[in-house]
């Protein structure tokens, strides 16, 4: 879910409920692929809450890519 600010120059936060991490590698796993979209400042991996918290900029990266690169990781990522 997304606090509405995501304008291209609004710096923007996120929560992704995450399907499937199990230990500390998997967080690591994920953490990674939401890191490699462009736009990403910051992101929390909270494996036993299964959630990511994401700061990032408007302007190329949304929620819909951090599912996609969730999912792309093998795991389940939804809004």
């Amino acid at each position: 879910m997304s606090d509405g600010c995501c304008g291209p120059t609004d710096t923007c936060k996120s929560t992704i409920n995450v399907g499937g991490m199990t230990c500390g590698h998997c967080a690591g796993i994920v953490e990674a692929a939401i890191k490699k979209i462009p736009g990403v400042i910051k992101v929390d991996v909270d494996l036993e809450g299964k959630k990511v918290d994401i700061e990032y900029t408007g302007e190329s990266a949304n929620v819909e890519s951090f599912i996609e690169a969730v999912n792309d990781a093998g795991y389940q990522g939804s809004a």
